[in-house]
């Protein structure tokens, strides 16, 4: 009978009665193999690719050794493959230049072997290589985990560890006050002012749920603000009429902006532009534009379109009825001057049912300064409605979840740009008739505003007193004064707004 050999070392068994007179030289060569196998090593220096460790039945193999050593100057990554057999290897991996070295069966998955570490690993003959004890850095013993991988930076309090997508990077330590800005996968962070990325919606009141100038009334107008921050803008602004949708909203959500042509056929739209420090981050970079949307007969909206649109003229000072012409049916509208499309925009099939749409853009117009989204009907018949909400404009090229806002924050927001009517009053005494400042008080506004806003008063009450007017008003708040028209106790009573909108 001729010798067989041992499945996972390979060593020569000879049969009973085989190799009579010849078998000391076959036993002395099995232990030199076993030897190998015990304390063996092998070292392979490459540069890239898949090495497949070599076996030999009775004689010499790389596969058979304790011990493997990876060396070179990687110029891509290395693959090493092992026998689908039930042992364990020290693996070093002494390689240099920023390439991974990974070990797999031929059929199985690979672990990585951190560079300048070496590692147990050990195959279960069932095509799973593992680790049997985790890598370390020989010279010292320390784990070599995923963050000490290839050429570990050396860094200094404050520094910050990224993956630059091939090995581990180091942003130095940014200034005081700043915050961590992240552009998502593909893109490396950086540092910024954390007045623009307090939240990762460039916009405000996205859901729809605030809603101080209207309530959910409807109205009808063009270059007019609907729920706060949102313009409705129409061909036809006499039948055209905006709304605030408590009822017919997606799951999830509470509220929605609907728009409906009522007579005629018109084209309408909604649109946000954003404050110059609440976009600036997103200049230069990709964008994407995410809402939900539904109108309520298919067959009559021809066309429902969104765009990303860029202002180049003074910052925050904008045209905030972005069309200049609304063109033919199912034709892009001509935009006002200074406003650039991002993003060509196309139909969007929009259906009888709540569903999520997207855009994409890269704002890259030389000095922009303020950016608008605008969602939009060109072609659609009477009595035809739309609803949107949940919108939301980010960084990078795929939509994310809606980044819902508590509600207070919300309107902490929202009156930035406009505080509604609110009553004021004030009283005092007044020795005679033409005094001021008997009846004076000031004002704090809700939240800082953009700039110093508009202030309107309504509903005036006077008591022995006339002439209600704002002054040394600021971001901040203003004083309201009246005049006294008579000897004696005065006093007066309003409401006022204060407007502060691009």
């Amino acid at each position: 009978m001729a010798s067989s050999y041992s499945t996972i070392g390979r060593i020569e068994l000879m049969a009973t009665t085989e190799k009579i007179d010849i078998w000391g030289p076959i036993v002395n060569s099995n232990l030199q193999l076993l030897e190998a196998m015990i304390a063996g090593a092998e070292t392979i220096a490459t540069t890239s690719g898949t090495v497949v460790l070599t076996t030999n039945n009775g004689a010499a193999d790389q596969a058979r050794k304790a011990f493997v050593i990876c060396t070179g100057a990687l110029i891509g990554n290395l693959i090493l493959e092992i026998p689908n057999l039930s042992k364990h290897y020290l693996i070093y991996n002494r390689t240099t230049n920023a390439f991974s070295v990974t070990v797999k069966t031929n059929s199985g998955s690979a672990i990585t072997v951190p560079q300048g570490s070496a590692a147990i690993v050990a195959c279960d003959a069932n095509d799973v290589v593992s680790f049997f004890a985790p890598p370390v850095i020989p010279a010292t013993g320390a784990l070599a985990n995923a963050i000490a991988f290839s050429n570990f930076p050396t860094g200094t309090q404050g520094d910050v560890l990224y993956h630059n997508g091939t090995l581990w990077a180091k942003l130095g330590a940014g200034a005081s006050g700043q915050a961590l800005i992240t552009a998502g996968t593909g893109a490396n962070p950086a540092w910024g002012n954390p007045s623009a990325v307090s939240t990762k919606n460039a916009l405000i009141n996205g859901a729809m749920m605030v809603s101080q100038r209207r309530g959910t009334s409807s109205v009808s107008g063009d270059d007019i603000y609907l729920t706060d921050r949102w313009i409705g803008l129409t061909e036809d602004p006499v039948l055209t009429g905006w709304a605030q949708e408590l009822s017919d909203v997606p799951a999830g959500s509470y509220a929605a902006l609907g728009a409906a042509s009522t007579f005629t056929p018109s084209k309408i739209g909604v649109c946000q532009i954003i404050e110059q420090r609440n976009c600036a981050h997103l200049v230069g970079g990709d964008v994407v534009l995410s809402f939900k949307a539904k109108v309520t007969d298919d067959a009559r909206f021809a066309t429902m379109k969104a765009a990303i649109l860029s202002w180049d003229g003074a910052a925050d000072t904008v045209t905030s009825d972005i069309v200049s012409a609304w063109n033919g049916a199912g034709t892009t509208p001509t935009f006002a001057a200074n406003w650039t499309l991002e993003n060509a925009p196309a139909d969007l099939n929009v259906t009888e049912s709540w569903a999520s749409y997207s855009v994409t853009a890269n704002i890259d117009t030389p000095s922009t300064k303020n950016i608008a989204v605008f969602i939009w009907s060109d072609d659609h018949e009477i009595s035809a409605t739309f609803g949107v909400t949940d919108v939301q404009l980010e960084a990078g090229t795929s939509p994310t979840a809606f980044e819902r806002v508590g509600i207070q924050s919300e309107i902490d927001r929202c009156q930035r740009y406009y505080v509604p009517v609110t009553p004021i009053g004030e009283g005092g005494y007044a020795s005679a008739g033409g005094q001021t400042g008997r009846m004076t008080t000031g004002i704090q506004f809700p939240a800082t505003m953009r700039a110093t806003p508009t202030i309107a008063f309504s509903s005036q009450v006077y008591g022995n007193g006339s002439g209600l007017n704002a002054t040394s008003a600021t971001d901040r708040g203003f004083f309201a004064n009246a005049t006294a028209s008579a000897a004696g106790s005065c006093y007066w009573t309003a409401n006022y707004t204060a407007d502060a909108e691009l």
